[in-house]
């Protein structure tokens, strides 16, 4: 998860994330290895995106404005990296 957590705070792509596993085991990954990471990072985005729709509906309008970019970013992210790991199930 702490992994995950980077890629989704650096707004990594899958092909960066997948580098930074590599990095991480000193090793080439399993696909089932790389299948887990972009799942966490996809659950990780998953959860800033509900914090993000959770605040914009008790700030009122002003949390609708400050909080709707994050969630859409968030939403796009999920998104990348579910349809990414997808190819290694």
């Amino acid at each position: 998860t702490d992994l995950a957590t980077f890629s989704h705070d650096g707004n990594y792509t899958p092909e960066q994330t997948i580098d930074l596993l590599k990095l991480y085991l000193e090793r080439k990954p399993t696909d089932k290895e790389i299948y887990k990471l972009l799942t966490l990072c996809t659950l990780v985005s998953v959860m800033w995106y509900s914090w993000a729709v959770f605040k914009m509906a008790v700030d009122g309008p002003q949390g609708i404005i400050k909080f709707k970019p994050y969630r859409d970013l968030y939403l796009e992210y999920a998104i990348i990296m579910h349809n990414e790991s997808k190819k290694y199930e």
